[in-house]
């Protein structure tokens, strides 16, 4: 009889927790997400060069390597730049191993350094090549844009893609005839870095010493640029948002599971 007693308690506890977890409300949820790509012209340049000093000593070849910078600044100057127009981002001092003179010690130290001309002169552009050209450095490597503005540009992007996941998300409730409600998660995805087409830069050896500029590899060895124009920038910024379901006729969450 005990036995019977508490079987029938037992079961009277399991049915009271079935009827108590079938009357709590079910959240639903639709996850959608936004994606938005801008385009946005390039209003800051970055031209990287590097130079090399050579001297019989050490100093000898730092104090080369300062001449050679303070001629390229000099005809900076004249362009209407100045020191903070350059930045040092790469020095090395040692032993001149790859071109040292046979019979003469006079280039047995060697000192590079790779600078960098950062401007929004984007008017500048070629004439600040035209001058490294001339001032025989050891190769112009890169040509990289920017934007100043990019932090504005980049909120206004995820009011964009905010703006495309609640569309997204109103056209699927309303297909499925339930209503979107409010937001139950919100994520801004990790977004992409900046991207510019390719522009590469290459020099003729001395005398010959005339920049050569290309687009892509389709253009190389077939067409040179006479200018050089600010590219077109690029960025991702993404999104991921939930919002919960509710039924279109009830006003309740609905009993569909995303």
């Amino acid at each position: 009889m005990k036995t019977r007693l508490l079987l029938l308690v037992a079961l009277a506890l399991i049915l009271s927790t079935v009827a108590a977890g079938a009357q709590e409300p079910v959240s639903e949820r639709l996850t959608v997400y936004g994606k938005i790509r801008t385009f946005a012209q390039a209003d800051r340049a970055r031209i990287t060069f590097k130079i090399k000093g050579v001297g019989k000593t050490l100093r000898a070849a730092f104090d080369d390597t300062e001449i050679r910078m303070s001629v390229i600044e000099g005809k900076l100057r004249q362009l209407g730049l100045d020191e903070t127009n350059l930045a040092t981002t790469y020095f090395q001092s040692g032993e001149n191993f790859g071109d040292k003179a046979f019979l003469s010690s006079k280039r047995d130290y060697r000192v590079t350094m790779t600078a960098a001309i950062i401007t929004d002169r984007m008017d500048l552009l070629e004439d600040c090549v035209v001058v490294l050209s001339e001032s025989e450095v050891e190769s112009i490597q890169d040509i990289s844009f920017e934007l100043t503005d990019y932090a504005a540009l980049r909120e206004a992007a995820l009011a964009r893609a905010t703006d495309k996941a609640r569309q997204k998300a109103e056209t699927a409730c309303a297909r499925l005839g339930v209503v979107c409600g409010s937001v139950l998660e919100f994520e801004e995805l990790k977004p992409t870095e900046l991207e510019t087409p390719p522009l590469r830069v290459r020099r003729r050896p001395i005398p010959f010493n005339e920049p050569l500029f290309y687009l892509d590899q389709a253009t190389e060895g077939s067409a040179t640029l006479s200018s050089i124009f600010p590219q077109e920038v690029r960025f991702d910024s993404e999104i991921r948002v939930v919002f919960e379901i509710v039924n279109s006729h009830t006003g309740e969450t609905t009993g569909v599971k995303n």
